[in-house]
């Protein structure tokens, strides 16, 4: 039998001993019960040589399935699925109906049955994706599965109070909530990264004027932000700090500064190129940036815009029309 498994009742005696301290108005107990159609009398009394008749839902069985979480105060988080009870559905009853009715500190505790188990959700494939060709999207799995996470956001100043997360890390002991927040909360560099492609390189505007140089352009810039960020990244791993905590535009500063001496030593022995390499490096190491990670700043612009035409011809065409004008 299964309670007879040594790893069955090492988990039980655990559930005994750790179950002594929990707050009886923190419990909450998820059950399900379902009835159906068929479940009619199929025996009957009558008359003795007379044939029982009794009408019944034959060939239409329906289920009806009836989900709630149990708390000392009462019931909370009732739903009614119209069917039986599977991953998908019991997935989206606790997303949706029963964890806003959770608060800090409750503990819901489940029955062994299998649609409690399920990993995560299934994203269908879409039918189109422009990036890939029609070979490549066949090739694809017909579903992923997703896991979905709600994350509380405590921090004032915060837009949201709450996010759902969607990861491909299903395993939730291995990979708990708290560390796919901070990775979600990590995904701002992202942003940064953007900010200083935009405006410390100058790629806000393309001066190329066919697509094949502004792919180029693109490119480029994102060689050298490539090139510039491995700089960084062996700055700060020769003197034993984060990359991110050395500012991308002091390093480009300090690229530009150093850029006559590398001009000179090029033609020099290597012995003294590295010397001029080492202490790039440690110059570029001290530029660091504060770490403000709970910083919010409001979503308003600084400076009013300047109050002139936009330029929707050319310059030299602008430039003719102004001397016409002038005549």
């Amino acid at each position: 039998m299964e309670q007879q498994r040594p790893d069955v009742q090492i988990r039980r005696v655990a559930w005994h001993v750790e179950r002594r301290g929990w707050e009886p108005n923190h419990l909450v107990f998820i059950d399900e019960s379902g009835a159906r159609t068929n479940l009619v009398r199929q025996y009957g009394r009558c008359l003795r040589g007379r044939r029982l008749v009794a009408y019944d839902p034959h060939g239409h069985w329906k289920i009806t399935t009836f989900v709630v979480a149990l708390r000392e105060a009462g019931l909370t988080a009732p739903m009614v699925l119209n069917g039986a009870m599977n991953g998908k559905a019991f997935l989206a009853y606790v997303r949706q109906v029963q964890v806003p009715t959770l608060e800090p500190g409750d503990l819901v505790v489940l029955d062994n049955l299998s649609s409690y188990k399920a990993a995560g959700v299934e994203w269908p494939r879409p039918s189109i994706i422009r990036s890939i060709d029609r070979q490549s999207l066949k090739s694809l799995p017909e579903f992923l599965t997703i896991r979905e996470t709600r994350v509380r956001v405590e921090q004032p100043g915060f837009r949201c109070r709450a996010i759902i997360v969607a990861t491909t890390l299903l395993d939730a002991d291995e990979v708990p909530a708290s560390d796919l927040a901070e990775l979600y909360r990590a995904r701002w560099n992202a942003e940064l990264d953007l900010r200083s492609l935009k405006q410390t390189m100058q790629m806000d505007i393309l001066r190329c004027k066919t697509p094949e140089l502004v792919g180029e352009e693109i490119w480029t810039h994102i060689l050298a932000y490539n090139l510039i960020r491995t700089v960084i990244a062996q700055a700060a791993s020769q003197h034993g700090i984060q990359p991110r905590s050395i500012s991308f535009k002091g390093t480009v500063q300090t690229l530009e500064a150093f850029q006559p001496l590398i001009a000179i030593q090029g033609e020099r022995k290597s012995a003294h190129r590295d010397s001029l390499y080492q202490k790039l490096l440690d110059a570029i190491a001290t530029h660091r940036v504060a770490d403000r990670p709970d910083r919010f700043e409001p979503r308003q612009r600084k400076r009013r815009q300047k109050k002139y035409d936009r330029m929707m011809k050319a310059r030299h065409e602008i430039k003719r029309d102004i001397l016409e004008g002038l005549r």
